[in-house]
């Protein structure tokens, strides 16, 4: 309220008077396309948000341009010259010392529902001059309206840098959505899910009609025959208020009234992809009619889920969008679409990998309310996520090249910890592996703090300095090459030895001495054997490992760093002998890696048979 007193600084007295009384009102002139280019002095306005292009020649100068026909009721305000075409009106205050320009276009913004309401609806929605010379116009004196305009265009400036704060936010949410998307569905981990089979699109799909240029015999049958609506019977019947979906071939939101529909309406779930055009991919499950479409939907839902195939659609849009050919208007070639591979894993599976690309879309949508589809950093990130799915879908291998993307690789393994359990990926992926520093025999000491780590089971001697933190994991670089150590304090690296440094994010140190251990037969293969073996640092940052979730991770760090007493309250009694003690715990600690790389239990050897049931138990 006290704004408004500030404002007004007394008691408010409006003019009322029809809007042909205070401001020219006229329609623009015709103008042919031949006549519009991509290059002039001066815009066409026709009623539309944008230009419809621009003319070496003006026929208005700053007004108020109201669409007459098509968006009949669009409010556009230009402060510059330019050509009116027969489309628009123009409306400008006859004498502006009584009419602010500015606080006209605000009045007739806030008062919007009077133009809607002259609106003639048909075919093409209109609005005649002489309904809308006779709007009434409630304004105070040019003061006063000129206070209002300097507090409202304010409010305008704020408002488009909150836009464009939120536009940026959006980008890069969508982004990180499409990054999560692309990244989970292209990636693999066919390893941890035995029910995964690969098959081309035709082997698992139902499509609209039978396609020519592949053989008929290979395509699934649908039951179902579709009517396809013409453009022009989509304008004749969409309603805003409707219960049924009508799918264009582009991503779109309207719908019809199934009470004032005569014709078919289906009710299933699928996806669409335009029979013409530029590609475009589409899921709907419910009640709808569509457009010149051609529909995909799964052969079997107990196999396959329809929102998959839509997920893995999205992931080959590039690819699906170079089989649309054509000089003119392109259509997809079907035999090429027919022939696509889709790893399909378990529904479990599918069903984990939907859930994260619905969500992650969901929280984009939200953000999207009231502004544009939002383009750039986020954007480009949710589509890496969707396609590194399916990336490792096919290939089990994360892929991490980029700058930064190792912040991203975290977000993905999570990821892929959500839908897989168990992540196969290298250690690069994960962590940096760092080689040691020069240390000279002056400066190693025999009370020193800290020990000496170069690659031997025993430290080299000690130093009062150190260069590395503790329950860290060494792996020896030349000589003893391949000798994989757990340094649980402080200490100093030399040159001879690598350090996997630690991500208590993704990993648990121990846990990758366990695996490592386990699996020294890789690390023995990229051993370089000379007169000094060595290990290469790129060898050793690529060198695959199963990556289970930090909570089974620290189960199974408890589990073999505790076996002893773990066996005990187990009542498995341990031998006594030192030396089959060891082989027992290490038959223990490579079957639980070897399950969790294969599924499998090996129960081979002798005597097996009772510590497999102890352990199970």
């Amino acid at each position: 309220m006290k704004l408004f007193e500030e404002l007004l600084g007394k008691e408010l007295n409006l003019n009322e008077k029809k809007l042909s009384d205070i401001a020219n009102v006229i329609v623009g002139e015709c103008i042919t396309r031949k006549e519009i280019s991509e290059k002039g002095s001066f815009p066409v306005i026709s009623g539309g948000v944008n230009p419809l292009g621009w003319y070496n020649k003006y026929n208005s100068d700053s007004s108020i341009t109201i669409s007459r026909a098509g968006t009949a009721g669009y409010i556009g305000l230009v402060e510059t010259k330019y050509w009116l075409t027969d489309k628009c009106f123009s409306v400008s205050p006859i004498d502006k010392k009584e009419i602010n320009t500015k606080f006209l276009f605000y009045y007739l913004i806030s008062h919007k529902s009077n133009i809607d309401q002259i609106i003639k609806k048909g075919t093409v929605n209109t609005i005649r001059i002489s309904d809308l010379k006779e709007i009434k116009i409630k304004y105070p004196e040019i003061k006063v309206q000129n206070k209002i305009v300097e507090i409202l265009d304010k409010f305008t400036e704020y408002s488009a840098e909150l836009k464009a704060e939120l536009k940026a936010e959006l980008k890069a949410r969508d982004e990180q959505y499409k990054f999560y998307r692309d990244k989970l569905l292209s990636n693999n981990n066919l390893f941890n899910d035995a029910c995964i089979i690969e098959k081309k699109l035709n082997e698992v799909t139902i499509w609209d009609k039978t396609f020519t240029g592949f053989p008929k015999e290979d395509q699934l049958k649908n039951d179902v025959k579709y009517d396809y609506l013409y453009a022009s019977e989509i304008e004749k019947i969409k309603e805003e208020k409707g219960d049924v979906k009508i799918i264009t071939t582009y991503p779109s939101d309207i719908y019809l009234n199934s009470n004032n529909y005569n014709g078919k309406i289906y009710e299933e779930e699928a996806v669409f992809i335009p029979g013409g055009g530029n590609l475009s991919i589409q899921y709907y499950n419910g009640k709808f009619v569509t457009s010149d479409n051609r529909i995909c939907k799964s052969f079997d839902t107990n196999i396959l889920s329809t929102k998959f195939i839509y997920h893995y659609m999205l992931s080959m849009k590039d690819t699906l969008a170079s089989f649309y050919r054509g000089s003119g208007i392109k259509h997809p070639y079907m035999p090429d679409i027919l022939k696509l591979k889709i790893k399909i894993p378990s529904l479990k599976i599918q069903e984990k990998i939907i859930k994260v690309l619905d969500n992650f879309e969901a929280i984009c949508k939200d953000l999207n309310i009231g502004l544009p589809a939002e383009e750039a950093k986020r954007q480009k990130q949710y589509e890496y996520y969707r396609d590194a799915i399916f990336k490792y879908l096919e290939t089990g291998i994360i892929d991490n090249k980029g700058i930064g993307e190792r912040e991203r690789e975290s977000g993905l393994i999570r990821i892929l910890w959500f839908i897989f359990d168990t992540v196969k990926t290298n250690i690069n992926s994960i962590t940096e592996v760092k080689v040691g520093e020069i240390i000279t025999k002056k400066e190693s000491i025999i009370n020193g703090g800290f020990p000496i780590i170069s690659g031997g089971i025993e430290p080299l001697g000690y130093t009062n300095k150190f260069n590395s933190l503790a329950n860290s994991v060494t792996v020896s670089r030349v000589g003893t090459a391949g000798y994989v150590n757990f340094i649980t304090t402080k200490f100093w690296l030399n040159d001879k030895c690598f350090v996997i440094k630690q991500n208590s994010e993704l990993f648990n140190s121990k846990y990758i001495f366990h695996y490592l251990k386990t699996n020294q037969k890789q690390i023995d293969n990229i051993v370089k054997k000379g007169t000094v073996n060595t290990i290469s640092i790129s060898d050793l940052r690529n060198l695959k490992l199963f990556l289970p979730s930090l909570k089974t991770q620290e189960r199974i760090v408890q589990f073999l760093d505790n076996f002893e007493a773990i066996c005990k309250d187990l009542n498995i009694g341990l031998p006594a002998e030192e030396a089959k003690r060891q082989k027992q715990y290490e038959y223990y600690r490579d079957a639980i890696f070897k399950y969790l790389e294969t599924g499998i239990i090996d129960n081979k050897g002798i005597g097996e048979r009772e510590r497999e049931r102890e352990r199970i138990n």
